[in-house]
C-alpha cells in the first residue's frame, strides 16, 4: 500500500511527535501532526484509505481522540495505535497496535 500522507494524532506527547516528524521527512514521506483535539477532528474528516494516523495515547480511552479516530476509521482510513492498554477502545478502531508498559505513577 502506498501511502499518500501520515498523520499523527496525540493526547500529550508533543515531543515524540516532533521525534517522529523528523524521522518521517528525513524519508520523504510528508506528516502532520496534531495535539489539538479539534485539529485532530478536522484533519481527520478530511482523511482517505490512501493516508494513514499513527495514533499514540497512553490510556486509549480519551473521549475527544477517540472522536477523530472513529472519524477516520470509517473512511477506511489505516491506524496504528501505540498505547500501553491492549484493551482500550482505540485498539478496537485500529488496524496494528503496538504495545507498551508504560505506567503512570504518583510522584
Amino acid at each position: 500500500m502506498l501511502i499518500k500522507s501520515v498523520y499523527m494524532a496525540l493526547a500529550i506527547l508533543l515531543q515524540f511527535a516532533k521525534i517522529s516528524k523528523h524521522v518521517f521527512m528525513r524519508f520523504g514521506i510528508p506528516i502532520k501532526a496534531y495535539n489539538d483535539l479539534h485539529m485532530q477532528v478536522t484533519a481527520s474528516s478530511l482523511l482517505t484509505e490512501k493516508d494513514l494516523i499513527i495514533c499514540v495515547s497512553h490510556t486509549g480511552a480519551n473521549i475527544d481522540l477517540l472522536q477523530a479516530i472513529e472519524l477516520a476509521h470509517n473512511n477506511n482510513v489505516p491506524i496504528i495505535a501505540i498505547t500501553s492498554y491492549m484493551n482500550s477502545p482505540l485498539c478496537k478502531l485500529a488496524d496494528v497496535v503496538l504495545h507498551g508498559m508504560g505506567r503512570e505513577n504518583r510522584l
